[in-house]
């Protein structure tokens, strides 16, 4: 399916666009959610708090490798 995104509405292109990512967020979001918990359950404070940072890092990491990524593509077309 093709789409041709210099016609119709910015936002509506904007919103399809976003969606994939919102999606994967809130779930990442849920996965980690879910790793605390079990984490606070068994361990202390220090093992919370090494792994709700190690979340934030994967997260910034995802989105660079996501950045570099799509210049690679777009340097191709």
């Amino acid at each position: 399916m093709e789409r041709d995104l210099t016609t119709g509405s910015v936002f509506k292109t904007v919103i399809y666009f976003s969606l994939p990512y919102l999606l994967s967020y809130f779930l990442q979001t849920l996965y980690g959610m879910a790793d605390l918990f079990v984490v606070g359950q068994f361990g202390g404070v220090s093992s919370t708090t090494a792994v709700s940072m190690v979340s934030i890092v994967i997260c910034v990491g995802v989105l660079i490798w996501m950045n570099k990524h799509t210049e690679k593509y777009m340097e191709r077309t």
